[in-house]
């Protein structure tokens, strides 16, 4: 995810946006060695986009015509879900979370492990 995230961020770091505020298409251009052929990737993004909208679910309030759940029903719910919370963890040390957090957040910061593996190039004259 990381390695995703950092490629997304260069994607869209010099991308320009249409009128209507979306991201126009990127292309990505290879820089091949002399008298190789250069490798083209484009990327549409408003073709990306008008997929993944048309594929998400509408949120219920649009569907229901609501403007969602009222404060009180709000306020149950996460008192209830706090409940659970506390039921599922007697039993458990301060000690423990703690460690357990610590140990999420190292895994988290962990970059994924990359090999580069040098290619012989064609000497030139």
């Amino acid at each position: 995810m990381p390695l995703l995230a950092r490629f997304t961020r260069e994607i869209f770091k010099d991308a320009q946006k249409t009128k209507l505020g979306l991201f126009a298409n990127v292309s990505i251009l290879s820089r091949p060695v002399r008298g190789k052929e250069v490798v083209r990737i484009e990327i549409p993004l408003q073709a990306l986009a008008a997929e993944l909208e048309a594929q998400l679910p509408a949120p219920e309030s649009l569907l229901k015509g609501t403007s969602g759940k009222t404060s009180k029903d709000w306020k149950e719910e996460i008192t209830r879900t706090f409940e659970e919370a506390s039921d599922d963890l007697k039993g458990v040390t301060e000690r423990e979370i703690l460690d357990e957090i610590k140990l999420y957040r190292a895994q988290r910061r962990k970059t994924p492990e990359i090999t580069v593996v040098a290619q012989l190039q064609e000497k030139s004259a």
